[in-house]
């Protein structure tokens, strides 16, 4: 079962890929790159401990 953490970082994963999305169609590479990052970051800390290390140094920079 989710937490209300986990819900809420689902949320805005998903928004920042609709506007990643949105970015893309509309050729904005700075946007696109920028909810990419947004996205990539939230999913890295919906990782277990175990996992994190593995996880690209950029999202924790």
């Amino acid at each position: 079962m989710k937490t209300t953490d986990q819900t809420s970082t689902l949320a805005e994963i998903h928004q920042a890929l609709v506007k990643a999305q949105a970015a893309f169609d509309q050729n904005n590479r700075d946007d696109l790159e920028e909810c990419l990052m947004t996205a990539g970051f939230a999913l890295c800390r919906l990782l277990p401990d175990e996992l994190v290390e593995s996880s690209p140094d950029i999202w924790f920079a």
